[in-house]
């Protein structure tokens, strides 16, 4: 704040949101298809849930399908919120589109990519404990849901 002001604080918001956006609606949306092809794959057979395996697995994959695909997205918001830490000054960024535009004019379309194998490392095992935690939760609260309501309205009869 004191450097760059209270506009400071929302340097890289806009950006920020697009990642925010395509990372998650990819990571998210494609959990349980990838689940169910994991589970169909190795346990045709089994009528039981998806083993902690298989969600981790899918949690993995679809980390790294949503890095590789929203990479771009990354780079632009950790540019533009670097930008004002700038010790020469100056702006190189009129916004998140001029940021996409600069840099891929500047250093060619493969600098929107740049760190991808990293941030695929990271990314996976932090979506991989994100998620198979909420599935393993969800499906709990699914389980002790649905029993109580079964068991009251069994109750009742």
């Amino acid at each position: 704040v004191r450097q760059e002001g209270p506009r400071g604080l929302y340097s890289g918001l806009v950006a920020g949101l697009h990642r925010q956006m395509s990372f998650a609606s990819i990571r998210i949306g494609l959990y349980d298809s990838v689940k169910n092809f994991y589970q169909k794959q190795w346990h045709k057979d089994s009528g039981n849930g998806a083993s902690m395996a298989t969600r981790i697995l899918a949690g993995i994959t679809t980390g790294a399908v949503a890095v590789s695909c929203a990479q771009p997205t990354d780079v632009v918001k950790v540019r533009m919120q670097a930008e004002g830490a700038n010790p020469f000054g100056g702006k190189r960024y009129s916004g998140a589109l001029s940021a996409y535009r600069t840099i891929a004019v500047e250093e060619g379309v493969k600098g929107l990519w740049k760190g991808t194998g990293p941030n695929i490392a990271r990314n996976s095992i932090v979506n991989a404990t994100e998620l198979v935690c909420y599935d393993m939760v969800k499906e709990e609260i699914r389980k002790k849901y649905i029993v109580g309501v079964v068991r009251s309205k069994l109750e009742k009869l």
